[in-house]
Order: structure tokens, then C-alpha cells, then sequence
């Protein structure tokens, strides 16, 4: 009785590696944030924020700056498409980690903000989100980035 349970299940396996997982790079050909956001012409990330960091499809980063000249300290300001407070805030929790960083702190206030501090590929920042009352389809996005000590 096992043997036709499992074969099914183990034939449905095999097609799942022939699609190439979402990469979740910013990608600045895709950055395309809702109306209501009032975003900014996106802008490539600059060279001193960790290019492993996470970001969901559509993202709009639409302006950075220097935050601590000393501490080599960069921000970046924008927007990330959001279908739900939740799960916008849980994709950053776990996709920090599981590209390699590690997840300092983290905090939410629902249901307006959450904030996360991460440290990798030789960076420490923060993150920061918003949620947008008239724009219930994205939510502000900053973030900084530092070299770690």
C-alpha cells in the first residue's frame, strides 16, 4: 500500500528544479512601485550597500545618502510592494537570514512599522518599514549599511 502513496509524491518532486528560485536582488529593470507610493525614478543601489541584501520583485530604491562620512555609513530610501503588512515584514525577517546575514535585532509595531538590524558580508545596518494609509499595495523601505567592525 506505501509504494503507490509515495510514488506519486516523489514524481511531483522532480519538476520543482526546473524553474531557477526568485533571487531577490534589487533589480532596477523591475522597479515598479504602485501610483499611490509617489515614488521617485528608481536608481541603482550604490556600491557601498551590500549587494546580497534581499528585496522583493518591484522594489524602488529612489534616493540615497551619505548618513556618517567617517563611518563609511550609506542609506537608502524607497519602496517594496506589499500584499499584506505581515507578510511584508515577515519576507524581510527571513530572506536577511537566509541570504547570509544575521539578524541583530528585529522589532514590529503592527500593524504601521518594523525595523531589523542585520551584519554581514562585512556590513551592519538597519532596516526600516512603513506602512503607506493611503497605499495598501507598498510600504516605505529604508535601510543603511556600514562597514562591520
Amino acid at each position: 500500500m506505501l509504494g503507490p502513496i509515495l510514488l506519486p509524491a516523489l514524481c511531483g518532486c522532480g519538476t520543482s528544479h526546473t524553474s531557477a528560485p526568485p533571487s531577490y536582488h534589487y533589480d532596477l529593470r523591475k522597479a515598479a512601485a504602485p501610483s499611490c507610493a509617489h515614488a521617485g525614478k528608481p536608481i541603482p543601489l550604490p556600491a557601498a550597500f551590500p549587494k546580497q541584501f534581499p528585496f522583493p520583485s518591484g522594489t524602488v530604491i529612489d534616493r540615497t545618502a551619505r548618513l556618517h562620512a567617517a563611518k563609511g555609513q550609506i542609506g537608502i530610501y524607497g519602496y517594496v510592494p506589499s500584499t499584506s503588512f505581515k507578510s511584508t515584514v515577515n519576507f524581510f525577517k527571513s530572506h536577511v537570514v537566509a541570504k547570509g546575514f544575521k539578524l541583530v535585532y528585529f522589532e514590529v509595531d503592527s500593524p504601521h512599522d518594523s525595523e531589523g538590524t542585520y551584519k554581514g558580508f562585512g556590513k551592519l545596518g538597519v532596516w526600516q518599514l512603513a506602512a503607506i494609509a493611503a497605499c495598501p499595495k507598498a510600504m516605505v523601505f529604508s535601510a543603511s549599511a556600514e562597514p562591520a567592525k
